[in-house]
């Protein structure tokens, strides 16, 4: 497969994923949240880690043989090493202090580096 035909279906993969985790933000948007505290400011909620699940679980089943490095496994985990592998990069909930106040204003970012290339 030529790289630019991987590129193509990584992207794909990566839109779907987001799609499906887009559906888990938009349900819990105005339900009441259960907060924790990650760190002195950061929030995390129930919703980054169902997300950052979700997300997970597709990229892995689309692509088995990559890296992954998520912002909610790392936080409880700790650092996750960038290798030339293909890896993932996700922070499935990308705005958690807007979600939790209501503030419309969120996303999912993935990336994705080869060869420690984004």
């Amino acid at each position: 497969m030529a790289q630019n035909d991987s590129l193509s279906e990584f992207l794909e993969t990566a839109v779907e994923a987001a799609k499906r985790a887009g559906e888990i933000i938009r349900e819990g948007f105005y339900k009441t949240k259960h907060v924790e505290h990650k760190g002195l400011v950061d929030l995390v909620t129930e919703t980054d880690k169902a997300c950052e699940d979700l997300i997970f679980n597709h990229l892995k089943q689309q692509h088995p043989s990559h890296k992954f490095i998520g912002e909610e496994t790392t936080a409880a985990y700790g650092i996750t090493e960038l290798t030339d592998e293909p890896t993932w990069i996700v922070d499935p909930l990308d705005g958690t202090t807007n979600f939790v106040h209501g503030f419309p204003f969120v996303c999912i970012s993935i990336g994705l580096t080869i060869g420690k290339v984004p």
